[in-house]
């Protein structure tokens, strides 16, 4: 039998406590209020289409898109490239950090009920992880 590496088990269990924290209360996060909180920060224009610009404002004008149109794995990968890159503020970092959470665990539920883009996305983060 093979034993898990320790990254593995730490990181099966912060999935477990993330999916706990977001699910469990009974109430989740609003994707529009994420969506709407990142277009504050990032100075983009409420309701105008998505950047192709390789800059945090051209991702988070994607990650923007992907929340409203439910696209949670898409969300977690431009919103986890933002907060990869240098420069950002503190209001900024908070913004993304706090929407990566919730697209997070909406990507467990979709896991969880057997969506295979979310189960790969998972399985992406538990490799690199190790």
């Amino acid at each position: 039998m093979k034993v898990p590496s320790l990254a593995t088990i730490v990181l099966t269990a912060l999935m477990g406590c993330l999916a706990a924290c977001l699910l469990g209360c009974g109430s989740k996060a609003s994707p529009k209020a994420d969506a709407t909180e990142l277009e504050r920060v990032f100075g983009l224009k409420a309701g105008a289409p998505a950047s192709d610009e390789p800059t945090a404002a051209g991702l988070a004008s994607r990650a923007v898109a992907a929340l409203r149109a439910q696209e949670w794995p898409k969300a977690v990968v431009l919103l986890e490239q933002i907060r990869k890159g240098r420069g950002l503020t503190a209001e900024q970092s908070r913004a993304v950090h706090n929407a990566t959470a919730n697209a997070l665990g909406r990507v467990i539920e979709q896991a969880d009920k057997g969506d295979a883009d979310a189960q790969r996305l998972l399985e992406a983060r538990k490799k690199s992880a190790k």
